[in-house]
């Protein structure tokens, strides 16, 4: 009797370890959000979730950064599909755009700000460049444009895979700021940035299987706390580790919408402050206690647009509207998943007005051969209308398509906001 009461101790200690285990991840995650500070953000970081996971051990991947899950080169509409849910709309007009198409592999892009160290970076099975971005470092982009009260910002994230053991990466923040009455990536934001105003995501990526990633919404004025969610568990995202993910953030006034892909993460009707002026991205990577060959954290493909885009009105009143938010791997007519959101809304005004019929007009920079261009920007536009029958079940009689290429800029092709003004897609009433 003595040996069976101690071996139902034993079986009642483990349920109750194993229940109070989310407890106990969901404390360290708010120690570590609340108290990271770069420059001890490798003492606290670590001991804090080391004593999460106290009886497991971390072992360095030998595997290189870069490798990285292969992306499909072409992006039908099941994989589309995928962003059924995603209802996110980006602003009307560029104010901000990055693509580090044209920085030199090994720096950091021409104009950004650092305290640490950041450098660029490609991959085999990747398109494009990537932005390095090391531990215990902040960063601020070149970016000297107002955002005004509606704007939207996205960009591609990626963490590289550690392999199959137990990891936690370094405490990730990203988010926006008001620089106040300094220049937008003044020295003094990149150790104080709540000195006016700043709205961040803390994401705390934890790799054990079990779903115990989390994320937080936060917004500062002049170092007081103005707005904190609570700690919101996201298991989604250690299954994303090696893969690119696209983050949205839709303000409108005080409201702010925050998407991982598809995933509407937060919605939160008064968590910015509107009596200060936005103007500058932030990101910041505290220390995680492994080096900076073993752990990446890279960001990619950088746009921040203005304004709200009404489609609906645009296209059925004023009869056309052009959007440069429907994106294309690059030099190919396939679509990326994260344009469903206006494709899905356009699709919906031309299902509800069967009398609608329109022209879909493709249009490229002038990066590369005109003439390739020409035939790109046609084939782009039969991508869409292809999209609209498929998922929409709107007849192809409907649609008329055609390219102009390089033609007809909108913009300085001079400049990467130009090209990203004239990489558009036009809709119009016929």
């Amino acid at each position: 009797m003595k040996y069976l009461v101690l071996l139902m101790c034993i079986l009642l200690s483990q349920i109750i370890q194993s229940q109070s285990l989310f407890k106990k991840i969901k404390e360290t995650a708010k120690q570590t959000s609340e108290n990271v500070i770069l420059n001890n953000a490798e003492e606290k970081t670590t001991n804090t979730l080391d004593s999460a996971f106290s009886k497991k051990k971390y072992k360095k991947s030998s595997k290189n950064e870069d490798k990285i899950a292969h992306q499909t080169d072409s992006v039908k509409p099941t994989f589309l599909k995928q962003y059924s849910k995603f209802d996110f709309t980006p602003g009307e007009t560029v104010v901000y755009y990055r693509d580090f198409v044209e920085d030199n592999i090994g720096e950091l892009p021409t104009g950004w700000n650092t305290n640490g160290s950041g450098e660029m970076v490609t991959f085999n099975n990747l398109s494009g460049n990537w932005l390095k971005l090391m531990q215990n470092s902040t960063f601020l982009t070149d970016n000297t444009s107002l955002f005004e009260e509606n704007f939207t910002v996205e960009f591609e994230l990626m963490f590289n895979s550690l392999g199959d053991e137990i990891a936690y990466y370094p405490a990730f923040y990203f988010g926006f700021l008001s620089s106040g009455k300094k220049p937008s990536n003044h020295n003094s934001l990149l150790g104080f940035p709540e000195e006016d105003f700043i709205t961040k995501v803390y994401l705390g990526l934890i790799k054990d299987g079990n779903g115990n990633s989390i994320l937080q919404l936060e917004s500062l004025e002049n170092g007081s706390e103005y707005f904190k969610s609570e700690l919101k568990l996201f298991p989604k995202l250690e299954k994303l580790v090696g893969k690119p993910i696209h983050i949205a953030i839709q303000v409108q006034k005080e409201r702010f919408r925050f998407w991982i892909n598809e995933d509407k993460v937060f919605d939160v009707p008064k968590a910015i402050l509107t009596s200060h002026k936005i103007n500058q991205l932030y990101y910041q990577v505290s220390n995680s206690g492994l080096s900076d060959d073993t752990v990446g954290i890279f960001i990619s493909n950088i746009r921040v647009a203005k304004g709200i885009s009404d489609l609906r009105k645009n296209l059925l009143s004023k009869g056309s509207f052009s959007t440069s938010a429907i994106l294309f791997d690059t030099n190919k007519a396939s679509i990326k998943p994260e344009s469903y959101g206006i494709l899905n809304e356009i699709g919906n005004i031309l299902k509800s007005n069967p009398e609608l019929n329109i022209e879909i007009v493709g249009h490229t920079d002038n990066v590369g051969n005109e003439e390739d261009n020409l035939i790109l920007s046609q084939k782009r536009a039969t991508s869409i209308s292809t999209f609209f029958n498929t998922q929409f079940n709107i007849k192809k009689e409907r649609m008329k398509t055609s390219g102009k290429g390089e033609k007809i800029p909108i913009s300085d092709n001079n400049t990467t906001e130009g090209k990203a003004k004239n990489r558009r897609v036009e809709f119009i009433k016929i």
